[in-house]
This record gives C-alpha cells, sequence and structure tokens, in this order.
C-alpha cells in the first residue's frame, strides 16, 4: 500500500511540474489509454534524468543518416507518468498493448509494450539533443572525395527533435524524427475464451486481413534452434531453466510477409484469451527477433500436456509474462 502512495504522488508532482510550462509550445503528446495525458514542451522534456546512447543510423534499404551520441529520456520513464491503464477489456495486463509513435512530418512506427518495459530501458528514447560523431580520418584519406563530403553533409544535417531513438535494432527505420505523439492503444480489448488452469489446444491458426489460414499441426520442415533460457515471471518469480527447441517465429510467418511494415503487429493468443504483441521492429528489424521461437519441445521433451503443444517464448525478455503457452491464433495486424 505505502509503495502504491509512493507511486501516486510521484505521478502527482510530475504531471503538476510539467503542467508548469503550459504557456510554452507544446512538441509532444502522450494520448491513448493513459489516466495522465501527458503535453509536454521541450524544457518540460530537459527536465527529466538524462541517459546518452548512441545510434549508428541505417536504414534497411542501406541508406545511411549518419552516427550521432544522442540525449534523452527512456521512453518507459514518460509512459510511466503518462500511467497506462486498460480499462473495458477482459485481459488487465498489458503484454498486448502497441505503443504508436507519430511525426510532425507524417511518419508513424509501431512499438511493443514488451519491447519498452522488457527490455532495458535505455534501448528506447525519446532523444531532445545530439552530436555527430566524425571520423578520426580526414578527407585526405578518402579516394573518393564526393564520399567523404556527401558523409559528411549528412553528419552536419539538422536533425528535428523530439527524435525516437530504438538503439537496438539493427537497421534504424524506427529511429524517426520530429515527434509529435505518442498513442498508447488496446488492439483486441475483446478476446474470445474463459480462464482455464488446463488450458490446452491441439494446433493454431494465423489470421490475417480477416482470413483465417488452415490449421497448423506441427512445426515447418526446416532449420529448427534451441536455446537455453531463465524463466521469471512478474506473478510467481523463478520458473527455472529450460532448453526450448522449436522453429523461429519469422519461419511460420513467411508466406504471409509480403506487406509486412514498420506498423504490422502480431497478436499471439490462447483459447482462454491470455495473450501478447510482438511488433514488426522486434521480430524484423532487432536482431533478438531471430530468437523468438515457437517452441514444440522443453527440455528435450515433446510438449503434449497442459500448457499445450506449442509455447511461444522471447528468451531475450527480462521477464516471460509474453510467454504464451497453448497457441491457439496468431493474428496479423496492420496498424497504418
Amino acid at each position: 500500500m505505502k509503495s502504491k502512495i509512493t507511486l501516486f504522488l510521484i505521478i502527482g508532482a510530475m504531471v503538476l511540474l510539467l503542467s508548469a510550462g503550459a504557456n510554452a509550445e507544446t512538441v509532444l503528446k502522450v494520448t491513448g489509454i493513459v489516466n495522465h495525458p501527458l503535453g509536454l514542451t521541450m524544457t518540460d522534456l530537459e527536465r527529466f534524468q538524462p541517459t546518452d546512447v548512441q545510434i549508428n543510423d541505417i536504414k534497411k534499404d542501406g541508406s545511411y543518416q549518419g552516427v550521432f551520441n544522442c540525449r534523452g529520456i527512456s521512453l518507459s520513464t514518460l509512459l510511466g507518468v503518462a500511467e497506462i491503464e486498460k480499462r473495458e477489456t477482459d485481459f488487465k495486463k498489458q503484454v498486448d498493448v502497441a505503443v504508436i509513435v507519430k511525426s510532425r512530418t507524417g511518419k508513424q512506427i509501431t512499438l511493443s509494450w514488451g519491447e519498452i518495459f522488457y527490455k532495458y530501458p535505455d534501448d528506447v528514447i525519446v532523444a531532445i539533443s545530439s552530436s555527430p560523431i566524425y571520423p578520426h580520418k580526414g578527407v585526405d584519406h578518402f579516394a573518393d572525395k564526393a564520399v567523404y563530403e556527401e558523409m559528411m553533409k549528412t553528419l552536419n544535417r539538422d536533425v528535428g527533435y523530439p527524435r525516437l531513438i530504438v538503439r537496438g535494432d539493427l537497421f534504424s527505420d524506427r529511429s524517426i524524427e520530429s515527434v509529435s505523439e505518442i498513442v498508447v492503444v488496446d488492439v483486441k480489448p475483446k478476446v474470445e475464451g474463459k480462464k482455464s488452469p488446463t488450458v490446452f489446444s491441439e494446433n493454431f491458426q494465423i489470421v490475417k486481413d480477416g482470413k483465417t489460414g488452415k490449421k497448423v499441426t506441427q512445426m515447418p520442415e526446416g532449420p529448427r534452434g534451441r536455446i537455453q533460457l531463465h524463466i521469471v515471471g512478474e506473478g510467481r518469480g523463478y520458473h527455472g531453466t529450460r532448453w526450448i527447441e522449436g522453429v523461429s517465429f519469422k519461419k511460420l510467418l513467411e508466406p504471409y510477409s509480403a506487406r509486412f511494415n514498420v506498423n504490422t503487429v502480431f497478436i499471439v493468443s490462447a483459447p482462454d484469451a491470455y495473450r501478447s504483441l510482438i511488433s514488426y521492429g522486434e521480430l524484423y528489424l532487432n536482431p533478438h527477433g531471430d530468437r523468438i521461437m515457437m517452441a514444440d519441445k522443453v527440455d528435450g521433451t515433446p510438449i503434449d500436456s497442459n500448457g499445450g503443444r506449442f509455447i511461444l517464448h522471447l528468451p531475450d525478455d527480462l521477464m516471460a509474462d509474453r510467454e504464451i503457452k497453448a497457441v491457439s491464433k496468431i493474428e496479423i495486424m496492420n496498424l497504418d
């Protein structure tokens, strides 16, 4: 009870502090399913405890946008002040929540709640300043002088702030400039299913654009993976260390991937309506995406008892609460 009161006082103090700059220009809004919508000025953002990260700004299409040291605030901190709360839902956990980030130039990207709160806080920040990292070698060390001049032009360009930085991504397509709004969304407030201590599913189906594909009863042929992981949950703590074996989540989605983009999300659910959300970016832009697995074996034994035949695992989450036992559906949605 004491910790809840303390949290309430901290949030109240922050809201009062941020409202003090209401007469200045608002550069960033935090809206959606939050108890304390925020309208932040640059002065407001500067009051937060800053963190420094480096971004190698290279897009998936191969374009180079520079290398920068960035200073900003973790997105988890901003969302903590706004206080996410799901209201009209049959599932109070936040592991299926999406966070949409919009820019003043019309760009939009989507993050999962899990990659913000179950990874390290500095992995996703809202930057308010940055400085370019120049190469040590000067123009005389470049055979092609035009390449050097173009690189320097890129490094010295005007950067739009606030700027979202997703530093864990190998490709920086989600690190967008001139961010204006962050919208927290409960994508699927209602999912059919009843809670059960013995949840089980013989198979799962993949749904895209409202169309249900055939039932998957066994993993597709091809390379399999084996990963050791610690299972630590928010509810009951440490559940043990296990070896899981199965097929990468990306492999399962290959037949459907033609129109995926940075606003595509994947909602994985069980018959009891437990569900979690994975973003396109954490699956396809972040190296950890290759380790997200649909397992059909645990410690060398096929899964065929309580927990269903297939379990979704995200080995690089700090908490295992996005794990889905008895997977029965994978729904593909685009939030454009």
